[in-house]
C-alpha cells in the first residue's frame, strides 16, 4: 500500500521535474504535499523549492507540522520532515514557530545494536530558520542546539549563529571554542561563522586561538582552515607569520592547505618557493596542497616550474601522479 502511494505521488510529480516553476508543477506540488507518504512529500517540498513557489510556505509549514506529529514509521529517517524545513528556509520562511518545533524534535529508530537519532539534520536546517527569523528568542534556541548531543545539530547551530548576527551570538560561538568540541567541524564552523560576524576583529581572535601555544592540535587546525577560507588580505598575513613558526609537523601540513585555500597571491608565492627550496617535508606538502587546483594551468605550470629546480626526482614523479590522478 505504501509502495502504492509512492509510486502514485512521484508519477504525479515526474512531468514536471524539468519545469517545477510552472502552474501546473504548482498544482501537483500542493497535490502530493498533502500526503501521506513521506519520500514524495520530500521530493514536492524540493521541487517547491526549485520552482520559487514562495505561496507554498504555507502549504510547506502544515506539511512540517503534520510529519512532526506522525509516528516514526510514517517518515522513517526524518526525510520528509528535513526537506519541508529546508524547501521553507529557501524560500525565506522567517516566522520562529515555523521552525521552533522542529529544533526539539528527536526521532529515535532502531539501528543494528542499538537507536540512533535521525533529527539531527532536521534540527540542523531549523537552526537556520531559527537564526533568519532575527527573533530574540532564536538566541536561547541556537545555544540549546548548539549543546545538542549530535554532531550535526551542533554544526547547523553554529552555522546558523553565523548568520542570525545579533548580540550574543558572537559570545556563544567563543563559548564552544573554550568548551571545546570532540568534532572539528563543529570547531571550523564556530570560527567561520565568527569571522563572518566579525570582520578584523573575529580574524584577531581566532588568530590568538591559533598561535596559543595551549590550543590541541585540531582546535589550531580548525583555526587555520577558517582563516584560509575567509579569503582575507589581513587572515593569511596572520596565516603566513604562524606557518613560519609552527613547528608540528602536523600543524605545517595542515596550514600548508589552509594557506591554498586563501588562493591568495602572497600564499601561493610562499608556497611554490617551499616546492622550489623549503624542507624537503615543507615542500611535499606545498606540492599536495597546491596540487589540488590542477585545473589551474598556470598555477600548475609554476608549480612544474618549481619542482624541476628543486631537483628531486622523487618530488617530480609525485607531481606526474598526483597530475594523472
Amino acid at each position: 500500500m505504501r509502495e502504492d502511494a509512492l509510486a502514485r505521488g512521484l508519477r504525479t510529480l515526474e512531468p514536471h521535474r524539468h519545469s517545477p516553476e510552472t502552474p501546473e508543477a504548482r498544482d501537483a506540488i500542493i497535490h502530493v504535499l498533502r500526503g501521506r507518504q513521506s519520500h514524495a512529500v520530500a521530493k514536492a517540498a524540493e521541487m517547491a523549492a526549485q520552482g520559487s513557489h514562495e505561496d507554498l510556505r504555507g502549504e510547506l509549514k502544515a506539511a512540517l507540522q503534520r510529519f512532526l506529529e506522525l509516528p516514526v514509521r510514517a517518515d522513517p529517517g526524518c526525510v520528509a520532515k528535513e526537506k519541508c524545513a529546508r524547501a521553507l528556509v529557501e524560500l525565506g520562511g522567517r516566522d520562529l514557530e515555523d521552525f521552533e518545533r522542529a529544533c526539539h524534535h528527536r526521532q529515535l529508530e532502531p539501528v543494528w545494536g542499538g537507536r540512533v537519532d535521525t533529527a539531527a539534520g532536521l534540527r540542523a536546517v531549523a537552526a537556520m530558520g531559527v537564526a533568519r527569523s532575527l527573533d530574540p528568542a532564536a538566541l536561547n534556541l541556537l545555544a540549546e542546539l548548539l549543546a545538542d548531543a549530535e554532531t550535526a545539530a551542533r554544526v547547523g547551530a553554529a552555522r546558523a549563529l553565523g548568520v542570525y548576527g545579533a548580540a550574543g551570538a558572537g559570545a556563544l560561538l567563543r563559548l564552544r571554542v573554550y568548551m571545546g568540541d570532540p568534532d572539528g567541524e563543529v570547531m571550523g564552523e564556530c570560527f567561520s561563522s565568527v569571522l563572518a560576524l566579525e570582520g578584523r576583529a573575529g580574524e584577531a581572535w581566532v588568530g590568538e586561538v591559533l598561535e596559543n601555544v595551549d590550543s590541541p592540535p585540531a582546535v589550531a587546525e580548525a583555526a587555520a582552515m577558517a582563516l584560509g577560507s575567509c579569503r582575507s588580505t589581513s587572515a593569511v598575513v596572520l596565516l603566513l607569520g604562524w606557518h613560519r613558526r609552527v613547528t608540528d609537523l602536523n600543524l605545517r601540513a595542515s596550514g600548508a592547505v589552509a594557506l591554498a585555500l586563501s588562493r591568495a597571491e602572497g600564499a601561493m608565492d610562499y608556497l611554490i618557493e617551499a616546492v622550489r627550496c623549503g624542507e624537503p617535508r615543507d615542500g611535499r606538502n606545498a606540492l599536495e596542497a597546491l596540487v589540488v587546483f590542477r585545473h589551474d594551468e598556470s598555477l600548475m605550470t609554476r608549480l612544474a616550474e618549481a619542482v624541476g629546480r628543486r631537483g628531486d626526482g622523487e618530488l617530480d614523479g609525485e607531481l606526474e601522479r598526483r597530475l594523472a590522478d
